[in-house]
């Protein structure tokens, strides 16, 4: 969890429901600026969670509830300003599907399984730096299922992904 001390400032805690066993898990950010961690995602044996160490701005990061297997998963947008968007967050299978923009693609679809490898663009929806608008994420399985509108247009459409690129497949309308 995201707590604030007058050494730290706001860094990542744990805790076991004791006041001996609630301690700082990894000062992210030296100094009181902190790394202010949040949208804390369980995944497996593992928490994903958006920090910012100073160095790459607002990126994803992963604990396995130790100070050693707190890292840095991916720096998706290089540089100090960080991911610009990190929302929509499901979890499916041992996956975590979240929305973010790489300063290239605009705000888009990715997955990770906690690691630099596993963390990738599932789909540029709408070419350019625009990105599309989703919603209604729905985790059924190792599967999301979710609503995407390209702009400019106004009609929205289902979209179903396995985590992979090519699964990532809009499905058949009803109308």
């Amino acid at each position: 969890f995201n707590a604030y001390n007058t050494t730290s400032g706001n860094e990542l805690w744990k805790s076991d429901g004791t006041e001996g066993g609630t301690v700082l898990l990894k000062d992210i950010r030296t100094g009181l600026s902190g790394s202010n961690p949040g949208y804390f995602q369980r995944v497996g044996n593992s928490i994903i969670f958006i920090a910012n160490d100073g160095t790459t701005g607002a990126e994803l990061w992963r604990s396995d509830g130790t100070a050693e297997g707190t890292q840095l998963v991916k720096d998706i947008l290089a540089g100090n300003s960080g991911i610009n968007s990190y929302s929509s967050a499901c979890v499916a299978g041992s996956s975590l599907f979240f929305l973010a923009n790489n300063g290239t693609s605009g705000t888009e679809l990715w997955k990770t399984d906690g690691t630099a490898d596993g963390t990738l663009l599932m789909k540029d929806f709408n070419a350019g730096i625009a990105g599309a608008s989703y919603g209604n994420f729905v985790a059924i399985g190792s599967s999301i299922y979710f609503t995407v509108t390209n702009p400019p247009a106004t009609s929205i459409s289902l979209w179903q992904s396995n985590g992979t690129p090519d699964g990532t497949i809009a499905l058949p309308s009803a109308v």
